[in-house]
């Protein structure tokens, strides 16, 4: 009898052992989860097994995302990066790890065919590139598309910049560079820099980059993830990514404490998406003033729509008696302009997140008095 109970005992560790180290194991091949799905969208793993891709599913390392001639798709990583697919797409996600250390951090991907658009997140530019039969991209902070087509590769910089490589040469794109797109002809043809943006791209609907803000971003029906803090926010503005900001993970982070002394100011943005009735929006900035024992918020959010030399929209906001993590902030139509001179209204909402207010996350949807002009987004911001 007793040798019977100590067989149970020692089955029940083993079995307990092999569901913790798989459960580690699937939190540590973890890279992204699914925000958008639309027609035909799908994985494909390493052993060559297919899934549907459905709103909050998981995405492992070794996995290639594809979508059909109708499919889109738009899928957010562990570190703040999202990327939205085009119809009739393959990428593969060959290595991504963050979270641990920056030693560690690495982003490889693979654009078989197709195109995406991506705003990139918090994995450090020298550890991140996006492979492909023509050319390879790296990044220096920055929100870009790349697409495959007819065995031509073309390359559009939305804001920030990327270097884009072959065999034969370079071409930088953006933050100071003389182009911001680029030609690849072949994999022995230097890559070629553009004015314009190439009718592939600028005849195509654009893919549309949407965050997913809500709170609980994870697959329902995932196994367990540890709850470690791997987190981050992508870069915006034409500036560098942020990669200091390495254990904030905006998908996870408690909202139940709030401090109640002292201020802050947050003027660090770590993710940011947003378009506007004269096309993308550039440059964004966003600051807020918090007094936490006052419960008060004032600053200043500004930002240019449709080109870097765009209408500037300067919007200044203050808000009194804020309870709880919820922020609703009160755009001031008196000095809230567009190029100086064309008033602004409209709202600026979201939440605190964190167990310290680590971070502000919102949305904001703005219009002149006639709605000739508008502009909405989503933002984080840290401190």
């Amino acid at each position: 009898m007793k040798m019977l109970q100590k067989l149970i005992i020692s089955f029940i560790f083993v079995f307990i052992s092999n569901c913790l180290s798989a459960s580690t194991a699937w939190a540590e091949n973890r890279a992204a989860i699914v925000i958008v799905s639309a027609g035909d969208f799908y994985a494909v793993s390493k052993t060559r097994k297919e899934r549907k891709l459905t709103r909050r599913s998981e995405i492992f390392v070794g996995d290639t995302l594809v979508t059909g001639k109708d499919g889109r798709g738009q899928v957010r990583f562990i570190d703040g990066a999202i990327v939205s697919l085009r119809p009739d797409t393959k990428l593969r996600i060959d290595d991504y790890r963050y979270g641990k250390s920056k030693a560690d951090e690495n982003s490889v991907m693979t654009l078989i065919k197709g195109g995406f658009r991506t705003i990139t997140g918090a994995v450090g530019k020298e550890k991140y590139k996006v492979n492909s039969s023509l050319a390879t991209i790296g990044i220096r902070g920055t929100h870009y598309e790349a697409v495959i087509q007819d065995n031509q590769m073309y390359v559009a910089l939305w804001d920030g910049g990327v270097t884009v490589t072959n065999e034969a040469g370079s071409v930088d794109l953006g933050l100071g560079a003389n182009y911001n797109f680029a030609h690849i002809q072949s994999n022995t043809t230097e890559p070629t820099g553009l004015l314009d943006a190439p009718a592939v791209i600028s005849n195509e609907q654009q893919p549309t980059i949407e965050p997913d803000l809500s709170s609980n971003s994870t697959s329902e029906a995932a196994p367990p993830v540890r709850g470690t803090g791997n987190g981050g926010g992508t870069g915006n503005g034409g500036s560098e990514v942020d990669t200091t900001i390495t254990a904030i993970d905006i998908a996870t982070m408690p909202t139940e404490t709030m401090p109640t002394t002292g201020t802050a100011v947050f003027n660090n943005v770590t993710a940011f998406s947003g378009t506007s009735s004269s096309g993308n929006i550039q440059n964004f900035n966003f600051t807020a003033n918090v007094d936490f024992a006052a419960t008060t918020i004032d600053g200043n959010m500004n930002f240019r729509t449709g080109t870097s030399s765009g209408p500037y929209w300067s919007v200044d906001f203050a808000s009194t008696g804020n309870t709880g993590s919820n922020f609703n902030l009160v755009v001031n139509t008196s000095t809230s302009t567009i190029n100086g001179s064309t008033p602004i209204d409209g709202t600026i909402t979201g939440n605190f997140i964190g167990a310290n207010a680590d971070a502000m996350q919102g949305s904001f949807d703005l219009h002149d008095a006639g709605l000739t002009n508008t502009a909405s987004g989503t933002f984080t911001a840290t401190k």
